[in-house]
Parts: structure tokens; sequence; C-alpha cells
């Protein structure tokens, strides 16, 4: 049989704990036609070693070092230096399911110019936070504007992973140099290059939760990053796609109370009060419209009560 070839790009950077099992779990592919490409974006532990090491067991694996530029100018140069038809994306701290790759082509061997699986939570330990691993039959093709419509309200989410594109979709630019939360653009700028989109509701990347990884490590000046790549990809997208203004405001109001939640007010006030004015700036731009997630919908209504009230409810809702 004729595999077509997957190059999986895969960023590294102080990852010794992680790497390994992520190496691992993409070497036992049922799927066997790939190249990994690890971008070493200057480790200072023993990352760069232990991928050269498993570079010598497997001549699928590819390794490139480089000074410390960040994951975007990582992830453009895995683009670059790709040769397959296909591209897909992992997190050097995540793994994947044996069927990962076979069940993001079932989606392309259906004609998608990008197929999409779920993804499966799981605590630093192992722990699976779900009650189970779900495997279904069921997928859905979208054209472009319903494909970027069912990634805003979150199925799935808008992660780089857990997708593979056709490698023409992408170039050495596709990801904002320098930015964190460079995800939100990416993605959703990709998507709207794509012509058909497969959902295929499969559970097959493993999602570690780690504390200092960028959704949950401590709030840093630099994820101020957020509001630049929401109105970046928000002005872009409802320029094309003027139907999904409302479903692109749900994306903002709830990325950006990710951010602002990690906030300590006493020490970034600024901050504080202008991720709080661009939630009740998105929020207005909902108002009196039909919102498709319950969860959103009792966001929006908690945030009229003010910061203090929609902070204390929220951080209650999450558990924190």
């Amino acid at each position: 049989m004729n595999l077509k070839l997957i190059s999986i790009v895969i960023p590294c950077y102080n990852v010794e704990k992680y790497i390994e099992k992520c190496i691992y779990s993409i070497i036992g592919q049922d799927y066997n036609n790939f190249e990994i490409i690890l971008i070493d974006d200057g480790s200072t532990d023993k990352t760069l070693e232990l991928i050269t090491k498993l570079s010598y067991l497997d001549d699928r694996i590819k390794v490139i070092h480089q000074d410390n530029k960040g994951r975007s100018i990582a992830r453009n140069k895995g683009i670059a230096l790709s040769k397959g038809e296909y591209i897909t994306f992992v997190d050097s701290d995540d793994y994947v399911a044996p069927t990962y790759l076979s069940d993001l082509m079932f989606g392309m061997n259906k004609g998608a110019d990008i197929s999409m699986v779920n993804k499966i939570l799981v605590q630093e330990g192992g722990e699976n936070k779900n009650s189970k691993i779900n495997r279904s039959d069921d997928y859905h093709i979208y054209n472009t504007s319903d494909g970027i419509k069912a990634v805003l309200l979150q199925k799935p989410d808008n992660e780089i992973w857990g997708k593979m594109y056709r490698n023409e979709l992408l170039t050495s630019e596709s990801f904002p140099r320098g930015k964190i939360f460079e995800d939100l653009f990416a993605t959703l700028y990709i998507m709207s290059k794509a012509k058909t989109i497969i959902h295929y509701e499969v559970e097959d990347y493993y999602y570690v939760q780690r504390e200092d990884n960028t959704i949950n490590s401590k709030f840093t000046k630099n994820k101020m990053d957020i509001l630049d790549m929401g109105k970046k990809i928000s002005t872009y997208i409802i320029q094309i796609y003027p139907d999904l203004k409302v479903p692109m405001m749900g994306k903002l109001f709830s990325a950006y109370t990710n951010v602002w939640m990690q906030i300590d007010k006493n020490e970034y006030k600024d901050e504080y009060e202008i991720l709080w004015k661009e939630i009740k700036k998105v929020r207005s731009r909902m108002l009196f419209k039909k919102l498709e997630s319950l969860k959103l919908y009792g966001g929006v209504i908690l945030s009229f009560f003010g910061d203090s009230v929609y902070r204390y409810c929220y951080s209650k809702i999450r558990g924190k």
C-alpha cells in the first residue's frame, strides 16, 4: 500500500521529563509513513541530548537545534523543513494514541483539506480527567465557514495540534513571530484557506495539564499577546465571514476571561483593567444575540454584575 508521507512537527524546550513519552507514542503509530521534525528551541536541560539519542534509533526522526526564539518560530521552521504531503503538530509535553495519524488520515482520505480529532485531558501524573475514552464512527463534513464555527464553539477547540493539514495550506510564516497564544490566530487563519474540513469524533490526543504551561502558568505581561492575537484574527474572520461575528466574539470573551482570571489585580492593575475593558467590549457585541453555548451565556450574564462578582463566580465554577 502506498501510504502518503506525514510530517509531524514538535517544538521542544526544556521538556526532558516528557519528550520520550511523546516521541515513543508517535513511533508506535499504526500508520508508519511519517517523519518527526524535532525543533530544539535552545533547551537548557537534557532535552537536546535525549532527542539526539532517539534520532539514532529511528531514521524517521530529524533533530534541528536553534537558539531560543519561541514556539512560533520553531513551528515555522518545522513547516519549512517538512517534506510530507500532510502535516500535523504535537506539543512536546503531550502524547497521542496509536491511532492518531490513521484517524486523521481518515478525514484526509475523504477529501478534506483539514482533518480534526478530539483531545483527552490528562493530569501531569497521567490520570485521565475524562470518565472514559470515547471512540465513535461519527464524523462531520464542514465547509470553511461551518468548520471555523465549530472550532469557535470548541467542537473541537482552536489548538493547532489534534489536526492535520494539507501542507500547501501552511507557510514558513504561518505562526506570528514572537507571540504566545499564537494558536488562536494561526489555526483559524489556516482553516480559512481550506475548502473541506472533517471532524472525526474520536479521542486521540492526550493533552497534559501542566501547572507551568501557557494556559495554567502564572500571569506575566507577555500574556497580553492574547489581545493582539484576538483582534487580529477577529478582524480577519468577520471581514470574510460576517455571520461568524457572534461565535467569534464568544471565543474572545472566553479567551480574554481565562487570561484575566490569572491576573493579580494588586500586582498588574493596568493589565487587569485593560483586559476587563476588552471583556466588556466583546460582550457588548453579543448583546441580544442568540448564543449557542449555555456556559458562555451564563458567563456573559454574570459579567454584568461587575468584575468582582464575575471573578468570584468564575473561580468557584472552575474549582479554583
